[in-house]
């Protein structure tokens, strides 16, 4: 077999595959489902992988210094990283005592330009959430709850200022509406009218979930 897998069996009645960030590469299958189906399947989707792998590839080595946690992401820019007794941002260099400070680091001390640009977007949109927070999501980059509690995944900080602005925008426009109908989308290209450019540019950070 071409590519090495992890196998995930359980209740359900078709296969599917995903290739994460770093490359991995899962197959979800019926329980009992055969091994030569199973590769048979992958041979099918061979194409897709290997363009999956090869984006993916580029965007690992682009982010080497990142991955080896020479350097980190704030606001689209590159800044050197230092392990140090204190979590901050001076003279260039971010500072953290470990790596599990990056999120505390970000959400208490490199969060407030974003915040600010939130507020300003809520008040273009006539809309307030109940509150907002930042968490350790892995696969999305903000929630809007049904309560119009807005979650944002902390990582967010480290991208461009304006794939933050679409973010923060989409968040506020779930307290119109819900949904992702043509009016949910209507009221984004409102304000990010190039949205669709923004969602897909998102794409190229998804890495950053898999680290911190």
């Amino acid at each position: 077999m071409k590519y090495d897998y992890d196998l995930v069996f359980s209740v359900r009645k078709t296969l599917s595959i995903s290739v994460n960030s770093f490359n991995k590469i899962t197959v979800r299958c019926p329980r009992g489902y055969k091994k030569d189906k199973i590769e048979k399947f992958l041979e099918n989707k061979a194409s897709w992988i290997d363009k999956c792998v090869s984006a993916n590839s580029v965007v690992l080595a682009e982010n080497s210094v990142i991955i080896g946690l020479k350097e980190i992401f704030y606001n689209g820019k590159r800044y050197p990283l230092e392990f140090s007794c204190k979590n901050q941002f001076e003279d260039g260099v971010i500072f953290i005592k470990n790596v599990k400070h990056i999120k505390t680091l970000y959400c208490e001390k490199l969060s407030a330009g974003f915040l600010n640009r939130l507020e300003r977007y809520a008040g273009q949109l006539k809309v307030a959430p109940l509150s907002v927070s930042f968490k350790d999501y892995k696969a999305k980059w903000g929630c809007c709850d049904g309560y119009n509690n807005i979650v944002f995944n902390y990582r967010l900080l480290m991208l461009p200022e304006d794939l933050q602005d679409y973010v923060a925008v989409h968040e506020l426009c779930h307290i119109i509406k819900h949904d992702h109908s043509a009016k949910f989308w209507k009221e984004v290209a409102a304000l990010v009218p190039d949205f669709l450019n923004k969602r897909k540019r998102l794409n190229y950070y998804s890495f950053l979930n898999s680290m911190y």
